[in-house]
């Protein structure tokens, strides 16, 4: 939402902190290119994920969960973390670095990330 982005981004600002938005859609990959293109392009590094992005099924049942929120659930839960995290780790600095995953859902995708021999996390 751009209201709330651009009210923290003030409440930051106002407290002599440096902060950007950008409005996104976590489901779409050339939005989070953009997000990771603007931090890059503001700060020139990254030493923090957030994907603090998730949704909940109410505990629905396989008959009872609709298909169409089943998919839009995959993909903020478990593909929006995907994403970010391979568009970001490549950028991500070599001395103090840190990915947090607010989803409980998501830590699947922390644990591939993160056990991958080739994650530069590992070095």
């Amino acid at each position: 939402m751009a209201e709330d982005g651009n009210r923290i981004v003030k409440d930051i600002t106002d407290n002599n902190q440096d902060a950007i938005f950008v409005k996104a859609d976590v489901t779409q990959k050339s939005d989070i290119q953009a997000v990771v293109d603007s931090a890059l392009t503001t700060y020139d590094k990254i030493d923090i994920l957030y994907n603090g992005a998730d949704i909940h099924d109410g505990y629905d049942n396989a008959v009872e969960l609709e298909e169409d929120f089943y998919d839009k659930l995959m993909a903020i839960n478990i593909k929006a973390p995907y994403l970010a995290s391979k568009m970001v780790i490549p950028h991500l600095s070599s001395k103090v670095s840190v990915l947090l995953f607010r989803s409980q859902i998501a830590l699947v995708v922390a644990n591939m990330i993160v056990n991958h021999k080739k994650s530069p996390l590992l070095n």
